[in-house]
């Protein structure tokens, strides 16, 4: 059964691709790269995602989550969209778009910002109530 899960997952992967545009193929952005999500450990991470215009609308910004080093069971998390669709509003906000929770599966309406810091805040909102949670360059970038 597990070898089955893992061709299976093997498959999946193959046909998702490229869910991203890869900063190297597209005019790199200051949001573009690898983020770690809001986590624990040195550096706090919980997933890392991959920013980049999304592959079938390069005007757009999704992240792909290309790593979950935290997670009890990775291979969930990998090459899944977390964002999807945001429009560059300039200064460093995006928005119009959605974001998935992995923590209750479910998509909200989605922004982000730039922070002055470097850092990214990213919100999942519903009926204009939102919850944010700042994400961090990995080390990698």
């Amino acid at each position: 059964m597990k070898l089955l899960q893992k061709i299976l997952i093997t498959v999946l992967m193959a046909l998702s691709l490229p869910l991203v545009a890869k900063a190297e193929d597209a005019d790199v952005h200051p949001v573009t790269g690898l983020w770690d999500t809001a986590g624990v450990g040195d550096p706090p991470r919980f997933l890392i995602v991959d920013i980049g215009t999304c592959a079938d609308d390069a005007s757009k910004y999704c992240g792909e989550v290309i790593a979950a080093p935290e997670a009890d069971d990775p291979d969930y998390f990998l090459t899944k969209l977390i964002l999807f669709n945001l429009i560059d509003l300039g200064d460093g906000k995006f928005g119009k778009g959605k974001v998935w929770n992995p923590i209750d599966d479910n998509i909200y309406g989605g922004k982000m910002q730039l922070m002055d810091n470097g850092t990214l805040e990213v919100a999942g909102c519903i009926f204009g109530i939102c919850q944010s949670q700042v994400w961090t360059r990995t080390p990698e970038s």
